[in-house]
């Protein structure tokens, strides 16, 4: 007799959060039939909601000007229009050797503009020592700190707060990542003195995907990236020099947006509670720490209090892209690769990249025993 088949797990959700939080897609529903702003009584209603979002959202975010909060496509177009809008050719950007594509790739584009772009390199521990920052700023003119706040190859959690002070003393300003924190952990972002921060709807949020926010401070002003019709001032040839309209070009995503507000709601009302994963995580972790040929990382264990729900390793004798497709052939969803952070694997000298395990908060110990179980015959048969 066949045995029943067991229920999937999604443990890629540093990639996305896997199912958007209550409420987000009667909100999207509802976006989609709302009139575009501008256009008549009704359009002004719509108006309305969308910067009752912002206000929503700041308040969050611990930011306190709501008119300064722009929608965008998700984090890699809020990261693009920080970065390309505001740093200018012969600055220098201090980033880390921790930094995900979004924010890699706009930077190199700056490289070749002619923008001095310097690494921090990461510890054992997959932090970046403020000794190391501090080094950097002593020895360099930096205008700009970009930094992610959290890895989403390692999920430990960076001193964001502690780096923007660093960087104020030195008269740098801080463009944020927070991809893999925004949701699950706390942040203020007037009182750490960050100038932007880009953030997505889709990862700690449970909001949906294609819709994201850039907070940009009252010491930034950046020229926008895209030029276009913005429903006001429309006797003008150039953008509004007014905030949000400056940069905001184009017809907005209302569904996206009505989307993400419903998720800050409910994020607000429901803070992540992460503790019960990362004991588990903690368990699973130390198990894999005892089993030959397997690095987890970070390489020096870090307490789960200062990590996401982000497990990562690699197999000496196994690629990890074999271990991904074992699990997959029985309903376990993983990440294997670069995880378009290649600098980081490089530096953890693991070039073909490492497995990512990022199971929800919510993820049970049967359903730690069962990918526990999993990767015991992984690898076993693949070795």
């Amino acid at each position: 007799m066949n045995r029943p088949l067991q229920p999937r797990l999604n443990w890629n959700r540093a990639a996305t959060c896997g199912a958007p939080a209550p409420g987000v897609s009667e909100a999207m529903l509802e976006g989609l039939e709302s009139p575009q702003p501008g256009r008549g009584s009704l359009g002004e209603r719509t108006n309305l909601r969308l910067n009752e979002i912002r206000r929503k959202a700041a308040d969050y975010f611990g930011f306190g000007h709501p008119e300064r909060v722009i929608f965008s496509s998700g984090l890699t177009a809020s990261m693009n229009l920080a970065l390309q809008g505001c740093i200018q050719p012969g600055q220098t950007v201090l980033t880390s050797r921790l930094e995900h594509n979004s924010v890699l790739r706009p930077l190199e584009f700056l490289r070749k503009q002619g923008v001095q772009i310097l690494e921090a390199p990461f510890d054992a521990s997959g932090r970046i020592p403020l000794d190391i920052l501090d080094n950097f700023f002593q020895n360099h003119s930096i205008d700009w700190l970009v930094l992610t706040w959290a890895s989403n190859v390692l999920g430990t959690v960076q001193p964001l707060a502690e780096a923007a002070t660093l960087a104020k003393k030195h008269g740098a300003k801080v463009i944020a990542d927070l991809a893999q924190g925004a949701g699950y952990l706390p942040i203020q972002l007037d009182e750490w003195g960050i100038s932007l921060a880009g953030v997505p709807a889709h990862k700690g949020l449970h909001g949906p995907m294609g819709i994201g926010l850039l907070f940009v401070g009252t010491d930034v002003d950046p020229q926008p990236l895209l030029h276009g019709g913005t429903g006001s001032q429309g006797h003008l040839r150039t953008m509004p020099l007014c905030y949000p309209e400056k940069l905001e070009a184009g017809t907005p995503n209302i569904p996206g947006a009505f989307g993400l507000g419903a998720a800050v709601d409910w994020r607000a009302q429901h803070p992540a509670e992460l503790s019960p994963v990362q004991a588990h995580l903690s368990q699973l972790e130390s198990w894999l720490r005892s089993q030959a040929n397997i690095c987890p990382f970070p390489q020096e264990p870090q307490t789960w209090e200062k990590r996401l729900p982000i497990l990562s390793f690699s197999h000496d004798r196994i690629a990890a892209h074999l271990l991904e497709a074992w699990l997959e052939q029985t309903g376990i969803q993983t990440r294997s690769g670069l995880l378009c952070s290649a600098s980081t694997c490089e530096d953890l000298q693991v070039p073909n990249g490492i497995l990512r395990l990022s199971p929800p908060l919510n993820a049970t110990a049967e359903n730690f025993s069962r990918v526990q179980t999993g990767l015991e015959l992984a690898f076993d048969a693949l070795q």
